[in-house]
């Protein structure tokens, strides 16, 4: 029990540290630009890192086993913490024994809130906003990555035809007018240039999966 409340210390304490040196670098390069928001947080850092250095003590009246009443909401609260459990497996919680919940409970809000120096200061209130703004924007964060993703393939695509381009005699690599006069800012999928952009999609996720199974791979436009 004592290594392993050793061993959580620890972890916190490195945690904690990592924070702080990030946040002296912070103070050090432009002082002068240091607000009171990085001030607090590492007061806040500061009383944790005490915390942390302070002996473990284990109440004697905590080693009895305290009968825990449940109103019918808790008891559907934790009901629901079991189903959680019971689909992952990976937390070793088992989701029959109402002390495993409770405990795994107490230390995921110890490790991400009390030991979290970005939450310790939060309001409830303030904390419970800062959740939801996490979760609305998972749907933004997919979006951008998706609008990444397209634009990534768009410029590789230019990088590629710009690469042919100059393999071809020197005579025919200049651009004309003409060239132009079809261009639109939306690429018909049908036409000549979308025909050949998803050909080109083809061959570079065909680059790709080679790639991989190499280990390495070339240069990629």
């Amino acid at each position: 029990m004592a290594n392993s409340v050793y061993k959580s210390k620890e972890k916190m304490r490195s945690r904690l540290k990592k924070r702080l040196a990030i946040l002296e670098k912070k103070f050090n390069s432009d002082p002068d630009n240091v607000d009171a928001k990085m001030l607090q947080e590492t007061n806040q850092i500061d009383d944790l890192l005490k915390l942390l250095d302070e002996p473990e003590s284990i109440d004697q009246k905590s080693k009895n086993v305290v009968p825990i009443r449940e109103n019918a909401e808790e008891s559907w609260y934790r009901s629901l913490a079991g189903y959680w459990f019971g689909q992952h497996s990976e937390t070793g919680v088992n989701p029959n024994q109402q002390s495993t919940i409770y405990k795994f409970i107490l230390r995921f809000f110890v490790d991400q809130v009390v030991m979290n120096p970005e939450n310790f200061g939060m309001s409830y209130p303030a904390l419970l906003n800062k959740m939801e703004r996490l979760n609305s924007e998972d749907g933004q964060l997919k979006d951008i990555s998706r609008d990444l993703e397209d634009l990534k393939k768009i410029t590789s695509f230019i990088a590629a035809m710009e690469h042919e381009r100059n393999t071809l005699p020197e005579d025919m690599q200049q651009f004309t007018p003409e060239m132009f006069e079809d261009l639109h800012s939306e690429i018909n999928s049908s036409g000549p240039l979308g025909i050949a952009l998803r050909q080109f999609e083809r061959n570079r996720m065909e680059d790709k999966v080679n790639a991989k199974q190499r280990g390495n791979g070339g240069m990629e436009f």
